[in-house]
């Protein structure tokens, strides 16, 4: 499971301390292996949010990474 996670507030949580978080809730299974926090999420102009859009967000970061 992977999750793009669009973050609010002045001092939102890092992905370490979602995970944490989501430890207490959620079975072991159940909690993301990876979270990418995000601005915003890709949505089409009816509002739906495509999947393929979603994953290009993961290839995008990983693509930045290596370029570092």
């Amino acid at each position: 499971i992977w999750a793009a996670v669009v973050a609010c507030g002045d001092q939102p949580p890092s992905p370490r301390q979602l995970r944490a978080d989501l430890r207490g809730r959620l079975d072991g299974i159940e909690i993301p292996r990876r979270i990418l926090m995000v601005e915003e999420l890709p949505r089409t102009a009816s509002g739906k949010l495509p999947g393929k859009a979603v994953a290009n967000l993961f290839d995008e970061h990983d693509r930045a990474r290596v370029q570092l």
